[in-house]
């Protein structure tokens, strides 16, 4: 009988690395813990293009903080609006009238 030498196989009786991460996967919680770990990865990346999002559309708003009174009906713009609409030029009310007419 011919005896073939120079291949190496895993030993049958288990103690390979291919056999420690079988046994792993087997282990309670490793599959929660991988479906957990991609999760994280989905929400990472999700919140970092939604991050990128806004940034690119208050790229496009006006820079400054705008009026200090409202153009239609010269009512002081509250500061709180001007910093969280850059380049307003209208107060609340009027800026909901123009909306409503709009739609």
């Amino acid at each position: 009988m011919a005896q073939v030498t120079g291949t190496s196989k895993a030993p049958a009786t288990g103690t390979g690395k291919v056999a420690r991460r079988r046994s792993r996967r087997c282990e309670p919680g490793f599959l929660r813990a991988t479906i957990m770990d991609d999760i994280d990865r989905i929400t990472e990346n999700t919140l970092m293009l939604d991050a990128m999002a806004i940034r690119s559309v208050r790229a496009l708003l006006p820079s400054g903080s705008g009026r200090i009174r409202c153009e239609d009906c010269d009512a002081p713009i509250p500061e709180r609006r001007r910093k969280a609409v850059p380049g307003c030029t209208r107060c609340v009310e009027c800026q909901a009238e123009i909306e409503a007419i709009r739609c």
